[in-house]
Order: C-alpha cells, then sequence, then structure tokens
C-alpha cells in the first residue's frame, strides 16, 4: 500500500491501521492453530508443565491394547483437545489438570488451582462437534466421553460432575479398558484415520 499509495503523508496513518489489523488477525489465527507453540514461546514454565502432565497421561494410554488410538494436543475445529482417545470402546475427550482436590460451588466445579468452569464447558463443547462429526461421516450418534484427570494425585476427592467423569490419571487405562466395546474396530480405526487425516496431517504436522 505504501509503494503504491500518491501522497504517502497523508494516508500513512490508515496504511499503518490496515497494517495493525491484519497483523492482530494473522496472530489470533496463529494463536488458535498452534496454542501450544506459543506457550512454548511465551511461557516456558507453563509449556514443562502441560509436557510433564501429557507425558504421564500418555505413559497411561500406552498401556491400552491395540485397537486404541490416541491423540495429543490435537486442534479440532479450533479446538484444542489436551487428549483425545478413539477406541472400540468410545471416544474419550480427555482435559489434564494437575490437582485432584475438586469442590463444587453454586454449580461451577473448582480445583486448588482454580474454577474449572472453562474446561468443563469446552469439553462438552467438544464433544458435541466430535458427535456432529461423526453423525456426519458414520451415520450414527456417538457422544464422546468427557474426562477431567488429575496428573499430581493418586485419588479425587469427587468422581463425576455434569456428565464429567474425573478421575487421577493413572485410572485412565483400566476406566477405558473396562468399557464395553460399543464401535465396530473397523469404525474405530476409520474415524481415528479421518481425524489424523484431517486434523494432523493436512497441517502438515
Amino acid at each position: 500500500m505504501a509503494g503504491t499509495s500518491d501522497d504517502l503523508r497523508t494516508e500513512w496513518l490508515f496504511i499503518l491501521g490496515v497494517a495493525g489489523f491484519v497483523t492482530i488477525i494473522f496472530l489470533v489465527i496463529s494463536y488458535r492453530t498452534n496454542p501450544l507453540g506459543w506457550i512454548k514461546l511465551t511461557a516456558k514454565t507453563k509449556f514443562e508443565k502441560i509436557k510433564k502432565s501429557s507425558e504421564k497421561i500418555n505413559k497411561v494410554l500406552e498401556t491400552l491394547d491395540d485397537r486404541c488410538f490416541a491423540f495429543t494436543w490435537l486442534i479440532m475445529e479450533f479446538f484444542q483437545i489436551d487428549h483425545l482417545v478413539i477406541t472400540p470402546k468410545g471416544v474419550f475427550v480427555i482435559a489434564a489438570v494437575e490437582n485432584g482436590e475438586f469442590s463444587i460451588e453454586n454449580e461451577i466445579l473448582s480445583n486448588m488451582d482454580g474454577s474449572l468452569e472453562k474446561q468443563c464447558a469446552k469439553l462438552w463443547r467438544v464433544c458435541n462437534m466430535i458427535n456432529i462429526i461423526f453423525k456426519k461421516g458414520f451415520k450414527s450418534d456417538l457422544m464422546p466421553v468427557p474426562v477431567i484427570a488429575s496428573t499430581e494425585s493418586c485419588s479425587v476427592n469427587i468422581n463425576e460432575f455434569n456428565g464429567i467423569q474425573i478421575m487421577p490419571s493413572s485410572e485412565l487405562g483400566t476406566y477405558i479398558s473396562d468399557k464395553k466395546d460399543v464401535l465396530d474396530e473397523k469404525m474405530a480405526a476409520g474415524f481415528a484415520h479421518f481425524v489424523a487425516q484431517r486434523y494432523i496431517f493436512k497441517n502438515g504436522k
């Protein structure tokens, strides 16, 4: 715009405004599509905590059988998902927290680190989104199971809130394995392949 301007002196404010707006849009989209990268860049301590929590949960998920497909820090339609598990046992959307001492006040779940209202709302939004995607692709309803997993506690004082299962991360493997099959193996593998193709390989990850 500066290069084609007839009078740069009178148009520079407008040009700077447009450039600033475009920059803000770029930063917002960049953050929404790669929040972990921004956290790693701007908050290394927080990133290390997230990395540690993810590793703990992944070690548990690795104990599941070969029919299980697990995704970590997946971005689906601008939603960041800590862990997504797809298996004939069902689909599980897992949000990781550290502290396992929970409380409920005014119908809001919290732990020692603060309110989990946003995490709970996002869990259900993600579950409903996945159900819609699955229904479109496979012509069948499949409501995922929302889970909050505490990575720093061996036990939790609340096991369920508003349909969300709450447990220590160490119990995830047993919880999923003990479920009855609700999906055909080929359908579970097909949906996992769809997720990988659309949300991982498409973005070059």
